[in-house]
């Protein structure tokens, strides 16, 4: 994974966020990510 996954991702866990992506193989297994993917809706 890239850094500025990692990143994208300790930011949204930091603030309780709910991160909206389509990347499901970087952020899908990350553990206590909210994750939703808009194009499986």
């Amino acid at each position: 994974m890239e850094r500025y996954l990692i990143d994208i991702a300790a930011t949204a866990l930091a603030h309780g966020y709910t991160l909206v992506s389509n990347n499901d193989k970087d952020f899908k297994g990350i553990k206590g990510l909210k994750y939703v993917n808009p194009h499986s809706i």
